[in-house]
């Protein structure tokens, strides 16, 4: 904690990720749909209002629900997963990264009743229909068998799709199917490039989404955090104005 705070203070340029499902929000909230704290939002606009900092929330949640609980915050968007990107604040324009337009929802049709099947059977379970996507969460379920009813799940899903543009993923209590080619990980290298150069049209970044850098993101999301956002903006404040304030006057000599 003291090494970020020190990088913190001696940086001009920050950027700082920030999930939002476990991370800004807990899943029972979620399934409320249930704001943010005043105490929290006041936080994030803390951070978000330092021309130093660019704050991005990456989500596998769908623009509309993120747009709900981040209100007019000053904070750039990775929402479904890299689906949609909003590379400034809330009167910025979504982006859709995919080429040449956004994916197509044929396959849902078909897949809907498979999770409301495996919902029915799975006590706790829920179903999650976003835009592009599809999530089938089981964090309230008995741990075992919601385990097994997640693999069995998956399986169930790769033979149905067969050889539908869709991936689908097992990790955090969830299983989703999303467009192939969809990672936060390629969304980032959209954030990355438009902090480097500024924003410009996502079609013209260079892709390399099936590289599949999703695993250094979503290991960075689940990483523990000693400390609650609170105070971690209140240390970061502190050491932004440390950092600007001008050296003490010399001591008289005695």
């Amino acid at each position: 904690r003291s090494e970020l705070l020190d990088s913190f203070a001696k940086s001009s340029r920050r950027l700082i990720l920030l999930g939002l499902l476990g991370t800004l929000i807990n899943y029972s909230d979620f399934k409320e749909m249930h704001p943010l704290s005043d105490k929290l939002w006041g936080d994030l606009l803390t951070l978000a209002s330092d021309p130093g900092n660019c704050v991005v929330v990456i989500t596998g949640r769908e623009r509309g629900l993120v747009s709900q609980w981040l209100r007019d915050l000053p904070v750039w968007v990775v929402a479904e997963n890299g689906v949609f990107v909003r590379l400034g604040g809330p009167s910025t324009e979504w982006a859709c990264p995919l080429e040449p337009v956004e994916p197509n929802n044929d396959w849902k049709a078909s897949i809907k009743p498979v999770l409301k099947y495996f919902e029915e059977r799975t006590p706790g379970s829920i179903t999650e229909s976003q835009e592009h996507t599809l999530t089938w969460h089981y964090r309230d379920s008995d741990e075992d068998f919601g385990e097994i009813q997640a693999s069995d799940l998956q399986l169930h899903l790769k033979e149905v799709l067969g050889n539908q543009p869709v991936e689908v993923f097992l990790d955090s209590k969830m299983v989703q199917l999303r467009p192939y080619g969809v990672s936060k990980g390629a969304a980032l290298e959209a954030v990355l490039e438009a902090c480097t150069l500024g924003p410009r049209d996502l079609a013209s970044v260079p892709s390399t989404r099936r590289e599949r850098t999703d695993d250094t993101t979503a290991r960075l999301e689940r990483e523990s955090i000693t400390s609650s956002l609170h105070e971690l903006s209140e240390d970061l404040a502190t050491a932004a104005a440390a950092a600007e304030a001008p050296p003490p006057p010399p001591q008289a000599a005695a």
